[in-house]
């Protein structure tokens, strides 16, 4: 089984800081107007619960190949779908006036789920600025592949819901010209807030250099994903949104 290591330091901070937002901040733009379309299928994964895992990968003028990389990552999906560990670390520096200031994150995941040699690539085509490919064990003739724009707001987007099997976890993510990146960037967002609610622990490092002393603040998320699952997706003009519904192994 090969571990899969995802590491982002302070070099990622910049290109998801929008990311970092507040709740009451989630779905403040409500406008629809130019909006792409997508498989309903990719917008409900919820309704066809046989879609085990999505891909992405760029548009590109060839179409075939595209799909096989979106394809390629269904895969790895339903590997990481079927158990992670996650931990997620954000460093802060103490101020003279004893604020705090973020000065970086960083987050390690490993891949516990074993690979699927069974999957089928269902349906792929381009959505928006990306290609997108369901995957499963068996094909569906009632996957819906016709192109819609996202409907109203959905409640999840502002207030995530309960569950009495699991927990349900929001991410989002400003939407740029590499769209793909957008919707995985969520989807790891909701990641983070599932072990930001589950496990934290906070440490505090001093130093002193040149004599001048240093505080930093550690603070550390701890989760072990047992399973989860995209239910559904939905944006604006500006963000994208993602609901998952994960099992926390003890």
């Amino acid at each position: 089984m090969k571990p899969l290591l995802l590491v982002l330091s302070l070099a990622a901070v910049s290109c998801s800081a929008a990311s970092e937002t507040t709740i009451q901040d989630r779905g403040a733009s409500s406008q629809n107007s130019g909006i792409p379309a997508y498989p309903e299928w990719f917008l409900h994964p919820d309704r066809w619960p046989e879609v085990l895992s999505t891909g992405y990968a760029p548009v590109s003028f060839f179409e075939d190949e595209a799909i096989a990389r979106a394809f390629a990552d269904a895969k790895e999906a339903v590997r990481a779908q079927r158990g992670l560990r996650l931990s997620y670390t954000t460093f802060w520096e103490q101020l003279p006036d004893d604020s705090f200031r973020k000065t970086g994150r960083e987050i390690h995941i490993d891949t516990l789920g074993a690979e699927k040699d069974d999957l089928l690539l269902l349906t792929g085509s381009s959505a928006g600025r990306m290609t997108v490919a369901a995957a499963g064990t068996e094909e569906i003739p009632s996957l819906s592949s016709v192109p819609r724009t996202p409907g109203p707001q959905p409640v999840w987007v502002r207030q995530t819901p309960d569950s009495e099997s699991g927990m349900y976890a929001v991410g989002f993510h400003t939407v740029y010209y590499n769209e793909q990146e957008s919707w995985k960037r969520a989807e790891l967002q909701a990641l983070l807030s599932l072990a930001r609610s589950y496990n934290t622990e906070h440490r505090r490092l001093e130093r002193t250099l040149n004599g001048a002393s240093e505080a930093l603040t550690l603070q550390t998320s701890r989760v072990t994903i047992a399973s989860f699952r995209v239910v559904e997706r939905w944006r604006d003009a500006r963000t994208s949104y993602v609901l998952i519904h994960a099992h926390i192994r003890e």
